[in-house]
């Protein structure tokens, strides 16, 4: 299926706690807590299905109310009956939320269809990608754990089952593609493809000192040897804007 790229530009209405955990699951990139995103996903999914039929329904119900009451309403009152004119206000209201939650069901199928057909989200450069896993983000700040926090995402790449808020389109790296991006032999990379995975941040928008517990952080360019185990918390300095590769 090759490497797969996945468009989530809006994390902006993730309270802090939300997206700290989300980029735990990151982190941690455990199988079942990729599942337990999917089954968020698909919960999500079946949430939005039922807002969609209750507005329909009340829709209909107002509706239908409004006008057997300005049916049934004596000749020259018909037009002053209060209940059957609320129903009908009631039943636009109704309608507009239907139309809105309609629109934005339809949204989110549509990004996922264009992501699924966009050509550009097959061939990733393999210079640009050393492992599987790829975030361009913007850091909102590092919490006192020393955890970054990012509620904007714009690009991800995953290896594995992915778990995007979004789109929560399964994506998988042969063995064979991860040797001939990583190499076989590469220091400090686990055997199982789905826990294997980096992050790249731009500093951009933060500046040039970066903390991260339980990480450790490389230049984006850096060779295979600068990923042999470095302790539990490194500090490195960068310019702004300089790519960074964080792997946990």
């Amino acid at each position: 299926m090759g490497i797969r790229r996945y468009v989530a530009d809006d994390f902006a209405d993730m309270t802090t706690e939300r997206s700290g955990a989300w980029l735990g699951w990151t982190a941690v990139g455990s199988r079942a807590a990729t599942e337990s995103m999917a089954r968020s996903r698909r919960t999500a999914d079946r949430a939005e299905r039922i807002a969609v039929m209750v507005a329909a329904f009340v829709f209909a119900m107002f509706l239908f109310a409004g006008i057997m009451s300005l049916i049934f309403a004596p000749s020259p009152t018909r037009w002053r009956n209060w209940q059957g004119l609320l129903c009908l206000l009631c039943s636009a209201i109704a309608l507009a939320m239907l139309i809105r939650l309609r629109a934005q069901y339809r949204e989110e199928r549509m990004h996922i269809r264009s992501v699924a057909r966009d050509p550009a989200v097959i061939g990733v450069e393999a210079s640009a990608l050393p492992p599987t896993l790829r975030m361009a983000a913007r850091p909102d700040y590092i919490d006192s754990d020393g955890v970054l926090v990012s509620r904007t995402v714009s690009r991800i790449l995953w290896d594995g089952m992915h778990g995007c808020r979004r789109c929560s389109i399964p994506a998988y790296v042969p063995q064979e593609v991860w040797e001939r991006l990583a190499g076989p032999g590469m220091p400090g990379v686990a055997a199982d493809p789905l826990r294997r995975f980096m992050v790249w941040v731009d500093l951009q928008a933060y500046g040039n000192r970066l903390t991260i517990a339980g990480m450790r952080v490389i230049p984006g360019n850096a060779t295979a040897d600068a990923l042999r185990p470095q302790g539990t918390q490194t500090l490195f300095q960068f310019a702004p804007g300089d790519d960074l590769l964080i792997e946990g």
